[in-house]
């Protein structure tokens, strides 16, 4: 009884990532949408970045997070993180996000900065979900749709983040 009840606990506490559905055309779309032109892996759909500083090659690898719709039109939005492997990139909070929104012309940005992402229950105009700006500290950027873009609506002072959740489920 010991080992099953330590078996459901590990289970339960283990995280997932689980990859989204999505084809190697589709990846490739939507990282060219959102800037990101390293190398693409078809095997685990990222796209690798590098580049020399110092004498030291520092590279950065880019995946779609989610491709879903996250505001109940119907239509599609992906989240690529970008996570880097070395402080040089984006610092202490280690990685960047670019959100994009589909229409019949493709892929567009609508947010990009340098956090670590979440979605909060909370809207803005059309029904896109407020973003939590997290990273390091205890007061977040919380952005908000405005019809065309996110844009800087409040500081969350507090925020009881605790992890990097970009579901915000």
């Amino acid at each position: 009884m010991k080992k099953l009840a330590l078996f459901t606990f590990v289970l339960l506490c283990t995280s997932v990532d689980a990859k989204p559905s999505i084809t190697q055309t589709q990846a490739l779309q939507i990282f060219k949408a959102g800037q990101y032109t390293g190398k693409f892996n078809p095997k685990n759909l990222t796209s690798t970045s590098c580049e020399m500083l110092d004498n030291e090659k520092h590279c950065t690898v880019a995946r779609i997070e989610f491709y879903k719709d996250i505001n109940g039109d119907g239509k599609k939005e992906a989240l690529i993180i970008d996570e880097a492997q070395t402080i040089y990139a984006y610092g202490n909070t280690g990685q960047a996000f670019t959100l994009l929104s589909q229409d019949k012309s493709g892929f567009h940005e609508i947010a990009s900065e340098i956090a670590i992402p979440k979605l909060l229950k909370t809207k803005g105009k059309n029904g896109y979900p407020d973003i939590e700006l997290g990273g390091p500290g205890f007061c977040f950027s919380v952005l908000r749709y405005n019809g065309k873009i996110y844009q800087h609506h409040r500081l969350d002072r507090k925020s009881t983040r605790l992890n990097s959740s970009h579901s915000g489920e």
